[in-house]
């Protein structure tokens, strides 16, 4: 299977450091192949470098940006 896209819901949750980075590489990889990712995360951590969007919500309101 090749899915378009990805929808991934705090998928980082429950991993120590070494296993976020190779989640990276692993989006990364999705990404390269042309699916889209739609990801959330209480932390914004390292994978947030490679985002073309985010949000955050603060206070009841949700606050854009784009890189």
């Amino acid at each position: 299977m090749r899915p378009t896209f990805w929808l991934l819901d705090e998928p980082t949750a429950s991993l120590d450091t070494e296993a976020v980075l190779r989640f990276g590489d692993l989006v990364k990889h999705i990404l390269d192949e042309g699916a889209g990712v739609l990801l959330t995360a209480h932390q914004s951590g390292s994978l947030l470098s490679m985002c073309h969007e985010s949000w955050v919500l603060k206070e009841g309101r949700l606050h854009g940006q784009s890189s």
